[in-house]
């Protein structure tokens, strides 16, 4: 076995191929050679480049699927850089896979130590999947946009026409670009039952490092069954943003979004069709003079927005532009050090969604309809469904040192109601903390052990009163 492969193997957890033709795969950018056969193949007989992995050939224009990675198999990438042929499209990832992998058994592109992804010869999508199902490329894949000018309206990582994929570990480090029009990190569309997690997304902006929520971490169009969790986003127009096309059945969850114009946003959900939740999620230090914690924007259905922790925002939750919502619940959310702790002065929606349960500190202005409020009385006397809303100071273990967990005498331990069984047990009605840190376990952001520990499944149901 080659020597700099197995120190390097030694200390990494790797994926176990699955299916009984399955086998490991190996790319050594140093010491490999891409005239090994498929067949031949080994840790002593490593590939030279990614690509040749991912197309079974040297050319992406003449890609062959006998000699491409296939389903079960797991591709191990020592670290190096790799260069591909820019795609010049939107959607088609410059390493782009030749064949699918199944549900039991999935193609997986292991990182090895930190893999830099470059393109040449134009722009376009980098990593990631385009009518390709089951890919998992998971690992320190690392795109810088110097090495890998991005497409207009799309991202370095897409997930296009994908069903059962998965994108865990990358690092994505974006620059500015003369356009607002959805430049992204992570673009997901017309997918289905797929992740993005554990990754660090950063620097999604556009000219002259404008933020506008258009450059967005990530961003969803037309797709469905969709987990966004465990993510580290900075200095973005939006940290995460399912924009449009009617997404539905989509989780948003232990997240920490820094540095954004808006931390988290949504807007055109499906009215009649799934249910989304974004919870146990950070958003600190918001940009610009108008940032906003969470935004419920223009024809937000079926979202659940609980347990959510805002820190140092203009506008804690902001409902609007003239939004009609439906079948909207917020609950238990801390919103500390925000100019508007809830503001809906641009919604027409008649009250504010409930059940509330939330808590305010060092917030003393609330707005909804046109009417602004100096007081949480005059406020919960506004026809809103804020009820069992405090303002108090939540009690966090090191405000300064970014640590939101709650002390053992916060009172906001006993303000929440648990209306996504964040607890998992069993029941929605019972007492639970405000704010990101239910049990003061969790982990919340990146993790090195995102991609191999088990996380609770999103909710199945919700009822919405």
């Amino acid at each position: 076995m080659n020597r700099r492969f197995s120190r390097v193997l030694a200390l990494v957890l790797l994926v176990a191929a699955t299916g009984a033709s399955a086998k490991d795969l190996y790319v050594d950018s140093a010491n490999g050679n891409d005239s090994v056969s498929y067949a031949n193949n080994s840790a002593s007989s490593p590939w030279r480049t990614l690509g040749r992995a991912v197309w079974g050939s040297t050319n992406p224009s003449a890609p062959n699927g006998n000699e491409a990675a296939r389903a079960g198999d797991v591709v191990r990438v020592l670290g190096g850089t790799h260069t591909a042929p820019a795609s010049n499209e939107r959607y088609v990832p410059a390493f782009n896979p030749a064949n699918s992998g199944t549900a039991s058994s999935p193609i997986v592109f292991q990182a090895v130590g930190r893999v830099e992804l470059r393109t040449s010869g134009g722009n376009g999508a980098v990593m990631g999947m385009y009518r390709r199902n089951y890919i998992e490329w998971r690992g320190h894949f690392f795109i810088d946009e110097s090495y890998a000018p991005p497409h207009a309206d799309t991202g370095p990582i897409v997930l296009w026409e994908t069903n059962g994929s998965l994108v865990d570990g990358c690092e994505v480090q974006a620059r500015p670009i003369p356009y607002h029009d959805n430049h992204n990190a992570v673009r997901f569309e017309y997918a289905r039952n797929s992740t993005v997690r554990n990754c660090l997304l950063n620097n999604i902006v556009g000219p002259n490092g404008e933020l506008h929520h258009n450059s967005a971490g990530v961003m969803l169009y037309y797709s469905n069954g969709i987990t966004i969790e465990h993510n580290e986003i900075t200095n973005c127009g939006a940290g995460v943003f399912p924009k449009g096309g009617d997404n539905y059945n989509i989780t948003i969850r232990y997240n920490r979004v820094r540095s954004c114009l808006k931390g988290l946003r949504n807007s055109y959900s499906a009215p009649s069709n799934g249910q989304n939740v974004m919870y146990q999620n950070i958003v600190e230090n918001g940009t610009g003079s108008d940032n906003m914690g969470i935004q419920i924007a223009e024809h937000s259905n079926n979202w659940t927005i609980a347990n959510n922790t805002l820190v140092n925002v203009a506008n804690g939750i902001y409902f609007g532009p003239t939004n009609i919502f439906n079948n909207v619940q917020v609950a238990n959310n801390i919103i500390v050090s925000a100019n508007t702790a809830v503001n809906g002065w641009e919604s027409n929606g008649t009250r504010m969604p409930g059940p509330g349960r939330n808590v305010y500190h060092d917030a003393s202005h609330w707005a909804w309809s046109g009417r602004e409020y100096h007081s949480l009385s005059s406020w919960l006397g506004a026809a809103t469904l804020d009820e069992g809303s405090q303002v108090v100071n939540p009690g966090f273990v090191n405000l300064s040192g970014r640590d939101y967990r709650l002390t053992a005498s916060s009172p906001a331990r006993t303000v929440g109601i648990d209306i996504l069984d964040l607890n998992r047990n069993g029941s929605t009605t019972d007492t639970i903390p405000a704010g990101a840190y239910v049990t003061g376990n969790e982990v919340i952001g990146r993790s090195t052990s995102a991609s191999t520990a088990p996380v609770p499944n999103p909710p199945a149901s919700l009822t919405v009163d």
